[in-house]
């Protein structure tokens, strides 16, 4: 069950590859409290905001939302990871690519 004084972060993308180009994360989350301030890695934001964009990322960022609710100060903190990309494929102009260290492969018939 979640708290009164909860704050759920999602982002997008997850995670960034090695080698890749800066890339734009979005952040976005939502209280389960009406809340009285809030800020995002100490820039203050509208009471009504719930999505922040960090521009051209290329290196680890942590993340930290900073809140207020009934005259108490909460924070939730989540990171973007750099991942070594893994490659898989049955063509070298067709690779797909994916962070995830579980994942599977389907094979077909030609």
């Amino acid at each position: 069950m979640l708290a009164g004084t909860e704050c759920i972060i999602e982002v997008s993308p997850k995670y960034i590859y090695y080698g890749d180009s800066p890339q734009d994360i979005t952040v976005s989350w939502r209280y389960y409290s009406e809340i009285t301030s809030q800020s995002i890695n100490g820039i203050l934001l509208d009471v009504n905001t719930r999505t922040y964009t960090f521009k051209n990322v290329s290196e680890p960022l942590s993340i930290s939302i900073q809140y207020e609710i009934g005259g108490k100060s909460y924070v939730q903190r989540t990171s973007i990871e750099i991942k070594f990309p893994i490659y898989y494929g049955v063509d070298n102009l067709a690779m797909s690519k994916t962070g995830e260290t579980k994942f599977s492969v389907t094979a077909g018939e030609d």
